[in-house]
């Protein structure tokens, strides 16, 4: 049989007692570690720091003679750095180079995305011309995120001097005709987390030059190092 003698049993009851009192202490600290470890395996928008622009417009309209002028056509103008939703809209549009229908015009940012949209039907520019352009309808779109970059165009009707052509879909199609005029399809410009996509571009050899849906957006995507990363957070349970 095991004796104590009151040493001993003292002894055995402090350390009890100093066990009973710091085991839930040690217990929630190891809870918090495995809480934080697993917390720095998550990435979420609040890691991110993010700023927008955008813009879009229906037409514009730039000539040489007999003073470089440019005109706008249901222009957004410029979506502010914080994001939120920008629109312009024409019922129809004239100008000296051109006639349209309805035009209606787009740009957004929130969250982790920013698009811009341009639409116009029933064009005619040029007419009477040998670089006369016209088409049915008319359209261009764009998205910027943080990871990506995509653009689109539909165009249906569309004849440039007096000839129809198939619009293949492919990025920054041309058509020329040498000595009159350039027609760039679907036109593409991008750069670090920016695009622009223009449904048609027509230069002239005048140096007059016409634009239809253009579509721009860009993103800045900004990583903050808020949380500790779990290798970080995995070592601590051991310390």
């Amino acid at each position: 049989m095991l004796r104590l003698d009151r040493k001993s049993l003292r002894s055995a009851v402090t350390c009890l007692a100093l066990a009973a009192t710091f085991l839930p202490v040690i217990a929630r600290a190891q809870s918090g570690n495995v809480q934080r470890a697993r917390e720095g395996t998550l990435a979420t928008a609040a890691d991110t720091v993010v700023t927008f622009s955008g813009r879009a417009y229906g037409a514009q309209v730039k000539v040489a003679v007999p003073l470089p002028s440019t005109r706008l056509y249901a222009d957004t103008g410029l979506l502010a750095s914080a994001g939120g939703s920008i629109s312009a809209s024409l019922a129809s549009c004239t100008d000296a180079v051109f006639t349209s229908g309805p035009t209606s015009c787009s740009s957004q940012g929130s969250s982790l995305l920013a698009t811009s949209a341009a639409t116009m039907v029933n064009v005619s520019a040029f007419a009477g011309t040998a670089a006369a352009l016209s088409c049915a309808s008319v359209g261009s779109s764009s998205r910027a995120a943080c990871d990506a970059l995509t653009g689109s165009t539909e165009i249906s009707g569309l004849v440039f001097a007096g000839v129809s052509v198939v619009v293949t879909g492919a990025a920054n199609q041309t058509v020329s005709i040498p000595g009159v005029a350039t027609l760039v399809i679907n036109e593409r410009i991008a750069a670090a987390g920016s695009i622009t996509v223009n449904a048609l571009r027509l230069t002239l050899v005048s140096g007059d030059e016409l634009t239809l849906c253009s579509s721009h957006s860009d993103i800045g995507c900004t990583p903050t190092p808020t949380r500790r990363d779990t290798w970080g957070a995995v070592k601590a349970l051991y310390r």
